[in-house]
């Protein structure tokens, strides 16, 4: 059986608009690699991330990624676990 991820995510216990927002965040991070705190344009989806952080991390491991995040400079990064 498998699950699809509007399942995956409800059984996160995610609210509806988070659950919406959250394939768009994981887009953008795959695109751009990094969320930076500091910058204006990201710092709703880096609070996001922070706010669902298991989440996001569960998620990308499935894909064969990790989220590494620098508390010091406020950054979240996407990195292949394949060196792709």
């Amino acid at each position: 059986m498998s699950l699809d991820t509007d399942t995956l995510l409800e059984s996160a216990g995610l609210p509806d608009k988070a659950r919406r927002d959250v394939p768009r965040v994981i887009n953008r991070l795959m695109g751009r690699t990094f969320l930076y705190q500091d910058a204006d344009a990201d710092k709703d989806d880096y609070y996001f991330v922070h706010r669902y952080r298991s989440i996001f991390e569960s998620l990308l491991r499935l894909a064969g990624f990790s989220l590494l995040h620098d508390d010091y400079h406020r950054i979240f990064q996407v990195v292949s676990d394949y060196s792709y």
